[in-house]
């Protein structure tokens, strides 16, 4: 398990016992916490219902290395400046 929370035990006023989950404070659920959130994420945005081939697609897609861009400083200051005057 990644946590184990137990029940714990009180008396109140009134002389009845109440029972709550109690969490070891010597115990951390960081992993729980990201597991849950990484899960509601996949499921928002549909990457639980991907398909093989969507996968496949995706996987290609990203394996793929990026061609480097060996301009200049000056270079890639006019590629940048002339597309943003068309």
């Amino acid at each position: 398990m990644l946590t184990e929370p137990i029940i714990g035990a009180s008396t109140m006023r009134r002389r009845f016992t109440v029972y709550r989950w109690v969490k070891d404070d010597r115990q951390d659920d960081e992993a729980l916490d990201t597991m849950i959130q990484a899960t509601g994420a996949a499921i928002k945005y549909g990457v639980t219902a991907l398909s093989d081939v969507s996968w496949m697609k995706l996987e290609a897609e990203h394996e793929t290395p990026l061609v480097p861009d060996q301009a200049d400083h000056e270079e890639l200051m006019m590629r940048t400046s002339s597309r943003s005057c068309n």
